[in-house]
């Protein structure tokens, strides 16, 4: 009977095998992503300039005059640029705002208090006219920093308050709103406090900001003169310096000596190479600016344009390598600071340093072939990366060396042990080019291209001053991923997983659209040079992992997370590396074909099938097929309001009543994907472009469609939501066939965007500066697969659904909104619209007015029902779902009653009615449930956890947790022929704020929510009775980086579960946590006492010991073990220089828990012995190495069955938890998944 136990999880674990490695909001859990505190300490990246002092660079050019501070130009009458006063502000650096730009404020209303920008403004030693920096405004509200945005009406609206203080990244802790009074901005009941804990300066965007005397002057007094080259970069270089802040700074040239002095390397009388003139250095320390602009004027123009001798001389500089190139004759060496005698120092300190080269040239290369040998060497010697080779020959294109040694530097780690500076992680190089005046054949494009930077042009000083100022934004800017993996079940043996997994992976951004996608790796053996299987951890088993397209290991073992060099499977090579680039590759590379420089998006293109529901009607009948004309979301959709009158897709549904039919059309070109603004500047606005929204909480879904016993293949589509608001249907088999394919094969069915989430569209387009995300949909998924004739699959061999079999797709919104959708998707190709449910609307007579955001997965499964005029009971397809999260949790402290969401639902399957739920006693005039229970006051945003005790596919009981902190069972007397009202009892069996019922009301570090649903398993004890293990998680979701609650991991122990709890009658007993018996610090509970027995016997606690600590995931109970994780906001006010590149995220645990009593079962902390007897208190939990908030655990069955299972938390598998193949009775409860 255990292997048919096993076999039950593992079909039911096929459709949840997708993995999160993590999620994110600002009223929600995202802060850990982009409202990270800073500490004191941070690690500015290191940035080295290599300026071009080539003879060309004598060469004169007409340039415009520079702005002189000294003079109050004039112009602009009645514009706001007249007004001294104002500060105008831009996010793009290629050009200053007009002088009557609406992107401006008054510098005391709201108050400027950020000093080097008054003083590069307006009254510092150097003004400059225009200021860059991490941006933030404070409102006079107690709840929030924003990060910048435009000040419109209709922002200040949302809100009633104006903006009153403007503050920068550089001088946070600085100062504060009074001499000598609290300095650090807060992110609650501000604006400053004394500790740096609360703002979230890393989210906010890079800005620059412009004097209105500056916009005078370029607007109107800038003219042309002459100056050389070289001269015009030094003006400029010196003037950025004087406008940036936060980086390390460095300067280099080329070699204008000659010479043959070198300990050991000579040469002839050719100008080779280049030097360090000046270190880096800390540009805001007191005097760098002063010396790095003396190193920059003392530039002189002479000799060739040797850049690949340079930039190898920049990375020996950055390794700590052998001077090459730094000195000359006469004595002429790279600065004595940056080196040890004819060894370089490398400026790279910490393991989390960037390193960038910026590099810029007027000419191509010119006798650049000396450093050849040494870079192909390089080249030759890269294990698992293909970069070929180079020579410094003639032809077009140059064929130089450049841009594969911009590669090496980029591919490979600049702080190993090889340099003698060995960090953890990898140190690369991003190298960016700017041409000025110069006629590039691709060399320099190439290089940045390679080099993971970008190439600027610039032919003017103005061009080339935002060239630097627009690669300084790009260094600064902030970018976080995470993701979310998936494993298919093994059609030919349902009780292992296919070798698969697919993550979804996302960007956080400071605008509305955050950057998605969905990425494809497999799992295999880990072998050694020979091809040998490899048992590192000697269990007696073969090691895997997983493997990207190449074959080589695709996660980083220093972060946990995909590697900079690893390309997932669906990647095209000119896409690739993919790994850790959110938006880079994937499903998104996917979505047209790229190659086709032709019309891209005729009708048999993606760009025909996004679809949405316009409710249309057909001689009276709703039009649900989705490819339905009428719901094309497709600017030649003849129903749109511009071609008819009648239309269904009008601007209103699109959040955009007073746009022009032009800007309409081109607002339906972006829904369906494409280029219109030209984001890839490629001069083409037809273009696809290979982006897809973020799938922040919710877990792919597989669902397998067709079977090939024959060829022993199976069709398997993945359905995927993204807060774009847009539900995708992938294929998951690789284009044509292999894993790496070209670029010209396109993946995707359709896409569909709820009717609701139109209004997003405008917002996404125009996708202006904002604090948070535009949420879509996030809610969970489930597909009711209907298998007649159990084939295990829906399609014959034709390609056609089988008879009597469907497949229905069901969603939620979680943030983006308060309904459920269903579709029809048996025909992959061909979508119809089932029903929708939400609040929305509803009168508080019907019941669904209790639905709070959609959060709860809706779960489907079969009760037997009474049908009305029936005798007897008929099994009926339902879902049951939770009621949904209320939004008033986003801010309370202590426990108080939600208004909506606390209720539980079961609604039909194939329509959405509700055939029955509950909640609390209800207000006058508003619906009656079904169940009334008192204590039902909080809101349930969890999924609702549904037993199956006899495995006949008919659901006998449910559990549920809410936000209260309560836990309750429900059974369903399925012996009796009644209705569902009078066969359903429940009741709450815990109140785990309280620690007795005579209990006071529970404070805010007793506010323990439930986000998520509580696991269910039977256990058989090796002594006692057994009984049902109810394990959760207690946890703020909302605010991860909350360390005002003690939460805890829970164990309830039901003993009644052959059906209900019967005393005097059907009867729920409520446990508190009083009654548990708290085991932290319990590490044998064989000699408890009496006392201590009794509460065991209810159950068991574990206090979470890190400071804020939480459950921010479901549990898994398997093998008797309770396997769930935890996160530990990162320490915000930490200033040691030892912690500088501490995890920022925060941290991440596994905790491994004997069911029983709570004891560790393994050793997770690799000290002592590897027996029970050796195991200490700290062994109850595994750090995991990926930073930030965990998924939940996942338990993966290898399709080579002589390998344990094996638990995966993200991309990291842990062998040390594997479980016994052939297990020991553990209960199962859920069912009927393919």
């Amino acid at each position: 009977m255990a292997k048919q136990r096993l076999k039950r999880v593992a079909t039911s674990m096929g459709s949840a095998l997708m993995l999160m490695l993590g999620a994110t909001t600002h009223a929600d859990d995202t802060e850990v992503y982009i409202g990270i505190a800073e500490t004191s300490d941070n690690v500015n990246p290191n940035v080295l300039f290599i300026i071009d002092t080539s003879g060309s660079m004598d060469t004169d050019v007409e340039i415009t005059t520079d702005f002189d501070p000294s003079v109050t130009y004039g112009g602009g009458s009645g514009q706001a640029c007249a007004n001294n006063d104002n500060v105008f502000y831009s996010s793009n650096a290629d050009e200053p705002p007009s002088c009557n730009s609406a992107s401006r404020f008054d510098r005391d209303d709201p108050e400027l208090v950020c000093a080097p920008a008054l003083a590069a403004l307006f009254d510092g030693p150097n003004i400059t006219g225009r200021y860059t920096d991490q941006i933030g405004i404070w409102r006079n509200r107690s709840f929030l920093w924003w990060s910048w945005s435009e000040w419109t009406s209709s922002f200040d609206g949302g809100y009633g308050i104006d903006p009153v203080l403007v503050e920068c990244e550089d001088d946070r802790g600085v100062h504060g709103a009074t001499t000598g009074g609290p300095s650090w901005p807060v992110s609650t009941n501000g604006p400053f406090q004394s500790t740096p804990n609360g703002s979230p300066w890393t989210q906010w965007p890079t800005r620059t900001l412009f004097s209105a005397n500056y916009l005078r002057w370029y607007w109107y007094h800038s003219q042309t003169t002459s100056q050389t080259r070289l001269e015009i970069v030094q003006d400029v270089a010196k003037d950025l310096v004087d406008s940036v802040s936060e980086i390390n700074i460095g300067l280099m040239r080329f070699d204008t000596t000659g010479g043959d002095y070198h300990p050991t390397h000579s040469w002839g009388s050719d100008r080779q190479g280049g030097l360090v003139v000046y270190p880096m250095r800390d540009i805001d320390a007191t005097g760098i600016r002063t010396q790095f602009k003396s190193a920059v004027d003392g530039l002189n123009a002479s000799g060739y344009t040797p850049l690949a001798e340079t930039l190898y001389e920049a990375m020996l500089y950055y390794r700590g390598g052998e001077v090459k190139y730094g000195h000359g004759n006469n004595g002429r060496w790279s600065h004595s600071s940056s080196r040890s005698g004819s060894t370089y120092l490398s400026p790279i300190d910490y393991e989390c340093s960037k390193n960038y080269v910026v590099f810029l040239t007027d000419g191509l290369p010119n006798t650049d072939n000396d450093a050849d040998d040494e870079i192909n060497a390089l080249l030759a010697n890269t294990s698992g990366l293909t970069l070929g080779s180079c020579n410094n020959g003639v032809g077009t294109p140059i064929d130089n060396c450049l841009d594969e040694l911009a590669e090496y530097m980029y591919e490979t780690d600049s702080a190993n042990a090889a340099t003698g500076n060995d960090l953890v992680g990898k140190q690369n190089i991003t190298t960016y080019t700017v041409g000025f005046n110069v006629d590039d054949d691709g060399i320099l494009e190439s290089a940045a291209r390679q080099g993971g930077g970008k190439y600027y042009t610039a032919n003017t000083a103005q061009q080339l001053t935002n060239a630097f100022t627009q690669i300084i934004e790009d260094i600064l800017r902030v970018n976080t991923t995470f993701t979310s993996p998936a494993v298919a079940v093994n059609a030919f043996n349902r009780l292992t997983h296919k070798n698969e997994l697919y993550f979804t992976v996302f960007q956080p951004d400071d605008r509305p659209h955050w950057a998605g996608n969905v990425k494809k790796f497999r799992i295999d053996y880990v072998t050694d040079g020979q091809g040998n299987q490899v048992d590192e951890n000697n269990d007696g088993e073969a090691d895997i992992a997983i493997f990207d397209a190449n074959g080589n290991l695709a996660v980083d073992d220093a972060t946990g997370f995909f590697s900079e060099t690893s390309r997932s499977l669906w990647t095209p090579s000119d896409f690739a590396p993919d790994g850790d680039q959110a938006g880079k590759g994937g499903f998104a590379s996917r979505l047209y074909d790229y190659s086709d420089t032709t019309n891209q998006h005729t009708a048999s293109t993606r760009a025909s099938k996004i679809y949405t529901f316009t409710n249309s009607s057909d001689g009276g009948d709703s039009l649900t097929d989705l490819t339905a004309a009428e719901n094309a979301l497709h600017e030649n959709n003849a129903y749109i309001p511009i071609v008819n009158e009648d239309g269904k897709i009008t601007k209103d549904m699109m959040n955009a009543p007073s746009i022009t039919d032009d800007e309409f059309l081109r607002l339906l070109k972006y829904a369906r994907g494409l280029d219109v603004t030209d984001q890839d500047s490629d001069g083409s606005t037809l273009d696809g472009r290979p982006s897809i929204g973020a799938p922040l909480h919710t877990r792919p879904h597989l669902v397998t469609y067709h079977i090939d016993t024959q060829n022993n293949t199976q069709t398997d589509y993945l359905f995927i939501v993204t807060n774009d608001g847009y539900i995708h249907m992938v294929p998951t088999q690789d284009p044509e066939g292999t894993a790496t394919p070209s670029s010209g094969d396109r993946m995707e069915n359709w896409a569909f965007v709820p009717p609701d989430k139109l209004t997003n569209i405008r917002t996404l387009f125009d996708n202006i500066e904002a604090s948070n995300i535009t949420y879509g949909v996030d809610g969970g998924l489930d597909v009711w697969v209907k298998d007649s004739n159990g084939d295990y699959d829906i399609l014959d061999d034709d390609g056609n659904v089988d008879s009597g079999d469907h497949a229905y797709l069901y969603f939620g919104q979680r943030r983006g909104g308060t309904h459920y959708y269903a579709l029809d998707v048996s025909d992959p190709d061909q979508p119809e619209y089932l029903w929708s449910a939400t609040s929305d609307g509803a009168a508080a007579s019907n019941p669904l007015s209790k639905f709070g955001q959609t959060w709860s997965r809706p779960r489907h499964t079969e009760v037997f029902f009474k049908e009305v005029g029936n005798s007897t009971l008929t099994r009926r397809d339902v879902l049951i779902v939770g009621g949904g999260y209320d939004t008033s949790q986003d801010s309370q402290g202590a426990r108080s009653p939600d208004s909506t969401g606390n209720a539980i639902f079961i609604l039909d399957a194939t329509d959405g009615e509700v055939l029955w739920w509950t909640s609390t006693t209800p207000q006058p005039g508003a619906a009656v449930p079904d169940l009334v229970l008192t204590d039902m006051n909080y809101s349930f945003p969890a999924d609702i956890r549904i037993v199956d005790l006899n495995g006949d596919g008919i659901t006998d009981r449910f559990f549920a947790a809410d936000m209260g902190g309560q836990v309750w069972r429900f059974d369903i007397a399925n012996d009796t022929a009644d209705t569902l009202k009078n066969r359903i009892t429940g009741g709450r069996i815990a109140d785990l704020q309280k620690s007795s019922a005579q209990s006071g009301t529970p404070g805010e570090s007793d506010n323990r929510r439930f986000y998520y649903p509580p696991d269910v398993a039977l256990i058989v004890p090796d002594s006692g009775a057994p009984f049902h293990s109810i394990a959760v998680g207690s946890g703020y979701r909302a605010h991860p980086n909350d360390t005002a609650i003690q939460d805890r991991i829970y164990v309830i122990k039901d003993t009644d579960i052959a059906g209900p709890p019967v005393a005097q009658g059907v009867e729920y007993t409520t446990l508190y946590e009083g009654d548990l018996l708290d085991v932290t610090d319990i590490l044998d509970s064989s000699n408890l006492t009496e006392s201590q027995q009794d509460k065991l016997e209810n159950g068991w606690f574990v206090s979470l010991a890190g400071t804020g600590e939480k459950a921010l995931a479901s549990a898994l109970t398997v093998d008797k073990k309770v396997l769930i994780t935890t996160f530990i906001p990162a320490d915000q006010t930490s200033t040691n220089l030892n912690d500088v590149c501490a995890p920022s995220q925060g941290t991440a645990r596994l905790y491994a828990l004997n069911a029983v009593d709570g004891r560790p079962v393994a050793n997770l902390d690799f000290e002592g012995g590897d027996q029970p007897e050796d195991f200490t208190l700290r062994d109850r939990y595994y750090e995991l190495t990926r930073q930030g908030i965990a998924p939940e655990v996942t338990i993966i069955f290898p399709e080579d069955t002589s390998l344990s299972p094996i638990p995966i938390v993200g991309t990291e598998l842990v062998p040390e938890l594997k479980v016994d193949n052939d297990p020991e009775a553990t209960y199962w409860y859920q069912h009927n998944v393919h």
